[in-house]
């Protein structure tokens, strides 16, 4: 009987069925258990001898399509017993799974090449592979022990630039901002570059060197980290390596202190230009990341930096990096709360809490999404709530060493604490960001500026001059977005305190221009309220109309923005005048 002959009577019977007729002709067993009855019922060695023909016809029929094909190759050299063939079938079907960020796939092809390995330098590339695979799932502890496996080989091998780049993702998997065991990440750095030090120059000690930079940065070290940075940088052009050029321009001009947010801007584009060109997707979502958060923190381009960030997120949901998307969704919500659009801020939260299982550091993710609730929770005037949920998440952003972090959420507590007309707090709280801006976690514009309104309350006239200048020098003559709407609120609030009308006013006006022009909707409704109070405390003739028109504008934010208790509270105020 043909080969056609037998199918067809297959076919007939109603065991099997055709499922592509073209380009090739295809068929499937009509059930599973069909399938493993027929496949049970073959002799051991028949079924090893069919496996094997199976796959060296593929082999055969297919040789441009081998790594498509790789999986069902190492399926069936592995069935037949061909375990060299299924070894290097495995490998290949981890490693194009891996290319693709297919990681879960990836995971399995190298688990199974492992068990089948028997030389150790064969060993060391399967577990890199499988570490990548690992940190890619954000299973962080799993790819920790698989890269120090993976140290240990490739020392024995005396392969120094294989042992250079696992200590560099091995600090990585650590100090990634999901894991945060940050000072764990310098010190794997430090080791590896020990254990290499003297040997020759490569990529992997490129590598290395840029990762030492980086832990640098997140550990405080902002001189080492630009010279571990510079030194990376250096050697990668020398040797040629794209994708480590374009990872240390990232942290260079995404997370170093720059000259200027245009020059940051601009060499980010030329590190995504490299991670593109080298397909590096998980190198390019930080640099998006990283443009996006310049954009919109020194620019002031909120809505450009909202589409930086959802270009990152679409590419880390395409590589699968879970933890990734939910720093990401970090700068995403901070964005939004700046815009004022409080419904895309609850529709971040959702997201970000179903990420958590995720997140590398649950403990730390949760006090994140705290963070942010009460952040929420302020804007929409739950003052009393805000402020207990304010100082537990400060608490825990203490503990998990999150300084930047802890350092912005305490001056938007303070700002709070300011209409709770808690001074000796906002006090306490902003010397402790001060603290923290010493240590290179914040620009200082912020706590000066918001120390600036707390001592003219106080009556404390000379200290309140004093932040202003410090406030001021720290800008320059050419202050970012948000430091000059910062500059101009500290201004005003001092000149309202010493009955400087006309110098207040101008600052006002200053202030609700640079959060018009840039869509910074909380700031410019708060902006408006405060400059219509400021009219009617000097009551002159036409203070009234003035602050009813500017109370007016308040009130349409506020109504725009969905809080209603801010706009109830300045439609009373209307009502009163």
């Amino acid at each position: 009987m043909t080969l056609s002959a037998a199918l067809t009577t297959l076919e007939t019977s109603g065991l099997i069925r055709a499922t592509q007729a073209e380009a090739e002709l295809e068929y499937l067993f009509r059930h599973a258990l069909i399938q493993d009855a027929a496949y049970e019922s073959l002799l051991k060695a028949d079924r090893k001898a069919l496996h094997l023909v199976i796959a060296e016809t593929l082999e055969r029929q297919y040789p441009e399509q081998l790594t498509e094909l790789a999986s069902t190759l190492a399926h069936h050299f592995a069935r037949a017993e061909a375990t060299p063939r299924a070894r290097h079938y495995f490998a290949l079907a981890g490693e194009a799974a891996l290319s693709n960020y297919a990681n879960a796939e990836a995971e399995r092809h190298y688990h199974a090449a492992l068990d089948l390995t028997e030389s150790e330098a064969d060993r060391a590339q399967r577990l890199s592979g499988l570490g990548e695979a690992l940190l890619r799932q954000s299973k962080f502890e799993n790819a920790d022990h698989v890269w120090r496996e993976a140290i240990t080989a490739y020392q024995s091998l005396g392969d120094y630039a294989g042992v250079a780049r696992m200590y560099a993702r091995a600090a990585r998997t650590a100090g990634t901002a999901h894991a945060e065991d940050k000072p764990r990440a310098l010190a794997l750095c430090r080791e590896g570059l020990t254990v290499v030090d003297g040997q020759p120059e490569s990529p992997a000690l490129a590598a290395l060197l840029h990762e030492t930079g980086r832990a640098c940065f997140f550990n405080g070290l902002l001189d080492e980290a630009r010279s571990f940075c510079q030194q990376a940088l250096t050697l990668a052009e020398k040797l040629e390596d794209a994708e480590t050029q374009a990872e240390t321009l990232a942290t260079l001009w995404g997370l170093l202190p720059v000259p200027s947010p245009q020059a940051a801007i601009e060499g980010l584009q030329r590190a995504a230009e490299l991670a593109e060109a080298v397909g590096r997707l998980d190198t390019a979502a930080r640099i998006y990341h990283n443009v996006g958060f310049r954009l919109g923190l020194e620019h002031g381009e909120l809505r450009l930096g909202q589409r930086h960030i959802q270009h990152a997120l679409t590419l880390l949901r395409q590589i699968g990096d879970e933890a990734g998307q939910f720093y990401t969704f970090d700068v995403a919500i901070l964005l939004a709360f700046l815009l004022g659009d409080f419904d895309e801020v609850a529709t971040i939260s959702k997201k970000m809490t179903a990420l958590l299982p995720s997140a590398g550091n649950r403990a730390l993710g949760v006090t994140t999404l705290s963070g942010w609730e009460a952040w929420r929770l302020r804007c929409h005037g739950e003052l009393g709530v805000a402020r207990a949920a304010f100082q537990t998440a400060l608490i825990g952003f203490r503990q998990h060493q999150a300084f930047d972090t802890l350092a912005n959420m305490s001056c938007t507590f303070a700002e709070m604490l300011l209409e709770l007309n808690d001074l000796a707090l906002a006090e306490n709280v902003l010397q402790e960001v001060l603290e923290l801006v010493e240590r290179g976690f914040m620009e200082p514009v912020e706590p000066h500026s918001l120390l600036v309104a707390v001592y003219a309350r106080q009556g404390r006239m000379e200290a309140a001059h004093q932040a202003l200048a410090k406030a001021q020098q720290e800008v320059g003559a050419s202050p970012g977005v948000f430091s000059a709407l910062l500059l101009a609120q500290a201004e005003a609030r001092l000149a309202v305190a010493e009955r400087q009308w006309s110098t207040a006013f101008t600052a006002f006006e200053t202030a609700r221009a640079h959060a018009a022009q840039h869509g910074i909707r909380w700031q410019h409704a708060q902006t408006l309220h405060e400059w219509a109070e400021a009219h009617l405390a000097r009551n002159e003739p036409g203070d009234v109309d003035r602050a009813r028109e500017l109370l007016h504008e308040s009130l349409a934010l506020f109504e725009e923005m969905n809080v209603p208790k801010y706009a109830a509270l300045v439609g009373d105020r209307i009502q009163s005048l």
